[in-house]
């Protein structure tokens, strides 16, 4: 548990209480120097097309940004996901958008990764993928002052004005204690997209089979159907332990035989009591 955060320099010293395990055990862990690695005017912590977006806006109001993601690449909102298609009546409203999903209106998750990459590089974005934020800093006054991101090199400080949660999870809203809008518990609708196999059907789930193939070039270039579930998976509350059981009902409900891509997330979560689903890249919305 954090009791404290000293700043001399460039570095930090963190003070941690001791940690009680299972059993009564438990771990003292010394007073370290965590190095600050970042001092910029706003830090995004998310990497889905919305976060690239805002980061790219900072930048044109000239401010000095940051950007880290956990995934080892940006796009999550649309690559994890595989909504990679425009729906009718959805118009790209951004140049990102519009270079991600090209005339045909469908993307490639190379082709998204790449444009994030060249928006973030245009704009003159500084970021890091494969990396987790791990707690928030925060003043001498409690204010939130930054984040301390931990990935391959150990745990650095990122000191900032503004920090912008941009994950799917409100992981840093969590770590700040914001307050959330309460959630009626129940079944909420989840949607998860495969590519390939057969359709599967039950009781709590429903299938539409899009109007376009998918070709994987490394299975042969052969036209996979491309499948889009809607599942009811009972949420008893947006803590994090739910989203995790959720995705993984999402997963075994909609697991199809000689599947190509299956989708790692539920995209739609619901909006009342946490976060919704990042369709900033989609159609600016």
């Amino acid at each position: 548990m954090l009791r404290n955060v000293a700043w001399f320099g460039s570095a930090i010293t963190i003070f941690f209480l001791t940690a009680a395990l299972v059993r009564a055990e438990s771990v003292l862990e010394l007073p370290k120097e965590i190095p600050v690695t970042r001092d910029v005017d706003v830090v995004i912590v998310g990497g889905s097309g919305g976060a690239v977006e805002a980061a790219c806006e900072a930048a044109r109001q000239r401010a000095k940004v940051f950007l880290l993601e956990a995934r080892p690449y940006l796009g999550t909102d649309i690559c994890a996901t595989l909504r990679l298609w425009l729906d009718e009546g959805e118009q790209p409203e951004s140049r990102l958008a519009t270079a991600c999903f090209g005339e045909q209106r469908l993307a490639t998750p190379c082709t998204v990764k790449a444009e994030m990459d060249n928006a973030l590089l245009s704009a003159g974005v500084e970021f890091l993928t494969g990396c987790y934020a791990t707690e928030v800093l925060r003043d001498s006054a409690g204010r939130v002052a930054g984040v301390v991101m931990v990935n391959r090199s150990g745990r650095q400080a990122v000191r900032a004005k503004v920090v912008v949660d941009a994950t799917g999870e409100a992981t840093v809203a969590r770590q700040a204690e914001a307050g959330f809008r309460p959630m009626r518990p129940g079944k909420k609708t989840f949607t998860r997209v495969v590519i390939g196999g057969a359709m599967r059907s039950g009781r709590s789930a429903s299938v539409k089979e899009r109007t376009f193939a998918w070709r994987a070039v490394k299975q042969g270039n052969e036209p996979r159907p491309v499948y889009e579930y809607s599942l009811d998976i009972e949420m008893p509350d947006n803590s994090l332990s739910a989203m995790a059981l959720s995705r993984l009902a999402a997963a075994t409900s909609g697991r199809c035989q000689g599947a190509v891509f299956p989708s790692r997330l539920a995209p739609a979560m619901p909006a009342a009591g946490g976060p919704g689903r990042d369709s900033g890249c989609r159609s600016g919305r």
